[in-house]
């Protein structure tokens, strides 16, 4: 299977930009990531379950950092992203909300 980059793009993707930018403009802490295997980030695709890891290394990165500014921990994800991290932001009680962007509902709905 492709990598998540061939199909869905990386953290340059115009989407991500401009949900950063705004994200940016309203005061939020926002961190942007490659999936592994995409761009300069090191190993493969992981079959999805990597990638999950990939959003649980990502918030154990920026978590506490935004402690110092009281923003909390919201997931804004795109299409793949929002697929990957849905889960995390369910089930990790550090996330206050989701922000899903084009997310594949067909994954979603059958992985719950």
């Amino acid at each position: 299977m492709p990598s998540s980059s061939a199909i869905w793009g990386d953290m340059d993707h115009p989407v991500i930009m401009t949900a950063v930018e705004a994200a940016f403009q309203e005061g939020f802490s926002t961190l942007r990531f490659n999936f592994r295997g995409v761009g300069e980030s090191e190993g493969s695709y992981g079959e999805g379950i990597g990638e999950r890891g990939d959003v649980k290394a990502a918030a154990d990165y920026l978590y506490p950092r935004l402690e110092n500014n009281h923003s909390p921990l919201i997931l804004l994800g795109y299409s793949f992203g929002a697929w990957a991290g849905f889960p995390l932001a369910i089930e990790d009680e550090r996330f206050e909300g989701m922000v899903a962007v084009a997310p594949l509902l067909k994954f979603i709905i059958s992985d719950f």
